[in-house]
């Protein structure tokens, strides 16, 4: 028999319940496809209401401009300098955020509601259920 070897039978280890990996993949969708919807939406929200004349800020509307600092670096210069070609830029990432919060907020009440049905018990090995039927007496004077 060696130092470190017993001859005592070894209990198997028990595999922790871990949720399927299917919710992963739900929340992987949420991550990409969320902000991607919500940019199309703002999208056509923003020029269907161009269109039909809606009130919008006019600080949102319009081309980018660079600010002079950002200009004098060759480097940043060169990677955002594209930007100011895109019309109402700042409208369409403003209507973004408010739909990234919206469909991400409703996309996540419909994810924990799923699990409640589907997911693992409440209570764990370890874990003890409250008490059920103890009443405690109503304080009296």
């Amino acid at each position: 028999m060696t130092k470190y070897n017993s001859l005592a039978r070894q209990k198997p280890i028990k595999k922790v319940e871990r949720p399927n990996p299917i919710w992963r993949g739900i929340g992987c969708l949420i991550i990409i496809i969320v902000p991607l919807i919500s940019f199309a939406a703002a999208k056509v929200l923003i020029d269907y209401g161009i269109q039909q004349g809606w009130a919008m800020p006019q600080e949102l509307l319009g081309y980018p401009k660079l600010p002079e600092e950002i200009k004098d670096n060759q480097i940043l210069y060169f990677l955002l300098s594209p930007i100011t070609g895109w019309p109402n830029i700042y409208a369409y990432l403003t209507l973004s955020l408010v739909f990234i919060l919206f469909f991400g907020g409703f996309l996540s009440f419909l994810y924990a509601l799923a699990y409640r049905f589907v997911g693992p018990s409440r209570w764990g090995p370890y874990d003890i259920p409250p008490a059920k039927g103890i009443h405690t007496k109503p304080y009296k004077r």
